[in-house]
């Protein structure tokens, strides 16, 4: 235990923290609870308008893995009277809503008395004795207070309910793939991009496996803003250290199709307030269109097949069948645009041009034209169909906008 103290990880921490390292603590002996129903750590929320009790646990085994980042644990919030409302993870079928209501109640007790957030390792034994292992402050920085903007739908790319911190980014992301094999390439350009990027940018990635040891060794100085698709944790040893180096956090479950539709190099907004988060596409014009046709008519919508916003973003190469005469709509409904031609010549699975009209859903056509997308020197930006798509919407609004 005492040489812990002096292991080469214990000594970096302290230098890059600017601590000295205490050991006058050498042993401390606690009772050993085999086969748990739950363990976990819980501490409160920081919404003032909002206060609540977070829990994140496992069940049936100790916490080490969810603690190291290496396992999703169950996630559920606890209103200001420590009624269980459920987040995100598998329910507890160990210990249910009411044995979790008394761990938030202890939780919150110890904070009471402590007059501070906590962060409290807990256990539920087979009895359902409930044991609390260690109770530290949350030692987070000074975050700034933020105000979440409100987004129109069809720009936003994510919501978070799972943050860590507070902030508001806009620049670059970097998407980094899953796969350990393409990782490891992918590290080597992190490492380039981290360093060609010190105004910032924000991290995209699968979960926290195979970068961790750069979080650590401020392999990611410049990070601004750390985003994980298939994994939440608010703390996690990994998420953690992403806030001491003052970046902070989002995370959720299930959303690896961001990692399709976001494209490194993409310019996004991502922004956080300690209790909720949002991505969104912070859009600035890639290319400029060719002069359109502005003709203001009308057209029978009734045999035109309409395929949704967030359907679309789901087709990165879609058959040229898919796209043709079909009109994709914006998440309010109001606008859409109608693809004439998607294929007149193809270059590598990609159009050289496409022809399309922006169409308000009354039936008027409001605008019209062609990009020649092979002379740009902006093609990789549109190198998959959401891209463009998520463009051309942006695009279209304008339209309607000016014409309004």
């Amino acid at each position: 235990m005492r040489d812990s103290a002096k292991s080469a990880r214990a000594i970096e921490y302290a230098r890059r923290h600017g601590l000295e390292i205490d050991d006058r603590m050498a042993v401390m002996v606690q009772e050993w609870i085999r086969d748990p129903l739950v363990s976990g750590v819980g501490y409160s929320d920081t919404d003032p308008d909002n206060p609540k009790i977070m829990l994140e646990f496992v069940e049936r085994e100790t916490s080490e893995r969810m603690m190291s980042g290496d396992q999703q644990g169950v996630i559920v919030s606890c209103d200001v009277d420590s009624h269980v409302q459920h987040v995100g993870g598998a329910w507890s079928a160990s210990l249910g809503a009411s044995g979790l209501d008394k761990v938030a109640v202890v939780v919150k007790g110890l904070e009471e008395d402590f007059g501070e957030r906590l962060d409290v390792e807990f256990i539920v034994a087979k009895d359902k004795r409930i044991y609390v292992i260690q109770a530290r402050s949350v030692t987070d920085p000074d975050w700034p207070g933020v105000q979440i903007p409100e987004v129109e739908e069809s720009r936003i790319i994510l919501e978070s309910n799972i943050v860590r911190g507070a902030g508001v980014f806009t620049g670059p992301a970097f998407v980094l793939q899953p796969g350990f094999l393409f990782q490891v390439g992918q590290h080597l350009e992190l490492r380039d991009f981290n360093k060609n990027h010190p105004e910032g940018y924000c991290l995209i990635a699968e979960n926290l496996k195979g970068h961790e040891a750069m979080l650590e060794n401020n392999g990611l100085s410049n990070m601004r803003a750390l985003v994980t698709v298939d994994y939440a944790s608010r703390f996690s040893h990994p998420i953690k250290v992403v806030s001491e180096t003052g970046a902070f956090y989002l995370g959720v479950l299930g959303r690896r199709d961001i990692l399709r539709t976001v494209i490194t190099g993409d310019t996004l907004t991502v922004t956080a307030d300690q209790s909720s988060g949002l991505i969104y596409d912070h859009v600035v014009p890639a290319l400029e269109p060719v002069t359109p046709v502005v003709e203001r008519y009308l057209i029978d919508l009734a045999d035109v097949t309409k395929i949704s916003f967030q359907t679309g973003l789901k087709m990165q190469n879609p058959p040229y069948e898919e796209v043709d005469e079909n009109l994709f709509v914006a998440g309010d409904g109001e606008i859409g645009v109608l693809f004439d031609d998607y294929n007149e010549n193809e270059t590598n699975g990609a159009p050289e041009k496409v022809y399309y009209r922006f169409i308000d859903m009354s039936g008027f056509v409001i605008g019209s034209g062609v990009y020649d997308i092979d002379t740009s020197d902006r093609m990789l930006k549109f190198d998959n169909f959401p891209a463009l798509l998520k463009y051309l919407l942006y695009l279209a609004r304008i339209k309607k906008t000016s014409q309004s």
